[in-house]
C-alpha cells in the first residue's frame, strides 16, 4: 500500500461523483505532466551538473560518495 493509491482512490471516487469519470483522465493525466516538467527543469543527473551547488558541497558529495562504477 502506497500513499499515492491511499490518496488517488478516494480523490478520484469524489471526482466521478462530482464531475464524471473523464474529468479523473484529465486531472492524473495533468498531475503526471506537471510532476514531470517539475523534475525536467529542477532534476540533474549528476551533482556537477546542478547550477546552485557550492564548490564545498560538491567536494563533500565525490568525498562521501567514493569512486563508483556506473553503467
Amino acid at each position: 500500500f502506497s500513499f499515492g493509491i491511499g490518496l488517488t482512490y478516494p480523490l478520484c471516487g469524489f471526482i466521478i461523483a462530482h464531475y464524471g469519470w473523464r474529468f479523473v483522465f484529465y486531472t492524473t493525466g495533468s498531475i503526471g505532466a506537471f510532476w514531470c516538467i517539475f523534475w525536467y527543469f529542477f532534476a540533474f543527473d549528476t551533482p556537477s551538473l546542478h547550477p546552485r551547488i557550492t564548490q564545498q558541497e560538491l567536494r563533500y558529495i565525490q568525498g562521501s560518495v567514493g569512486n563508483q562504477i556506473t553503467e
